[in-house]
């Protein structure tokens, strides 16, 4: 039997959704749904029953689930702890990112990477633009998306999600009306990404469809988040970008955040490699550790 199987098989049952556990894992669907269905196989037991609409847990499932817990949990930390001792984390690791991204998350977990493990170097090339993501020469080309990106030979992996805001400054607001619903910012000018047409928010209590707002022609239009902050701040127009890229100026009171009754549609982190990339251990230690940082970040809020 595959530990790996019964991991897949218990995230299945702690998100109730093939679909939801796959996005979790960072893996496809089918791969999740052939674990599962080869669990069963060698226990000879049906652990789940799949309807179009949910999933269920048999009775043999959740004694499973619930049998396994603390010893899948003792082993992935038996796992952990031979990996340490055996690997030597050590080479080149080359990362592309953008500068939102790069400069605001990746930056300190490189540097403390490095201060642990002394024979890791480490290139960051913060990028402006798009990665170009079928360059060989790095190891980890990370991506902000809004969608899904097209399926592709390049194993992409979702690390986590940024949340995102829409700001401006004091100075803007005294010369136009304060939005209070999505639609209003038309109104205004706006600070976009190169690639942005429109806008997407949610109800923040989850009530009803999404909002899209087009967002024109907008006063400023650049892949630069800094130049996009940078120009907020003289009070040019509004901008949608990471809470965490603009939580300074918001607390010195310079950027003021709007529509907070409202959710903008967050930002996938995406991480993407050439397949035979993922299996390097320094590959594999950077991404973990984004990924454990990114998670205790959300469980401490």
């Amino acid at each position: 039997m595959s530990y790996d199987d019964l991991n897949v098989f218990r995230q299945v049952a702690a998100d109730g959704s093939f679909t939801k556990a796959a996005d979790k894992l960072g893996r496809p669907k089918s791969s999740i749904s052939t674990a599962v269905s080869r669990l069963e196989t060698f226990l000879g037991l049906r652990l789940l029953e799949r309807t179009t609409r949910r999933i269920r847990l048999t009775d043999a499932g959740t004694n499973l689930y619930n049998d396994s817990a603390e010893h899948l949990d003792a082993l992935r930390d038996l796992m952990q702890s031979a990996q340490t001792q055996s690997r030597s984390i050590s080479g080149t690791l080359r990362i592309a990112a953008p500068y939102e991204l790069g400069a605001h998350h990746l930056s300190s977990i490189a540097a403390r990477l490095m201060a642990e493990h002394t024979d890791l170097r480490i290139i960051l090339d913060i990028k402006y633009g798009p990665a170009d993501f079928f360059n060989t020469n790095y190891d980890i080309m990370f991506s902000l998306i809004d969608e899904e990106l097209p399926d592709s030979s390049i194993v992409m992996k979702k690390v986590f999600e940024l949340d995102r805001g829409i700001f401006a400054a004091p100075g803007l607001l005294c010369k136009y009306r304060t939005p209070s619903k999505p639609e209003d910012l038309m109104e205004l000018p706006l600070l976009c990404a190169a690639d942005e047409r429109t806008w997407q928010f949610f109800s923040a209590n989850g009530d009803g469809e999404p909002i899209y707002v087009d967002v024109g022609q907008p006063r400023l239009s650049t892949s630069h988040a800094d130049f996009r902050k940078r120009a907020a701040l003289e009070g040019v127009g509004v901008i949608r970008v990471t809470s965490t890229f603009c939580q300074n100026e918001v607390e010195n009171g310079s950027l003021k955040q709007l529509l907070t009754d409202y959710e903008c549609q967050p930002l996938k982190v995406i991480a993407l490699m050439p397949a035979r990339r993922l299996t390097l251990p320094r590959v594999r230690l950077f991404l973990d550790t984004l990924a454990a940082e990114k998670n205790a970040g959300k469980s401490s809020m």
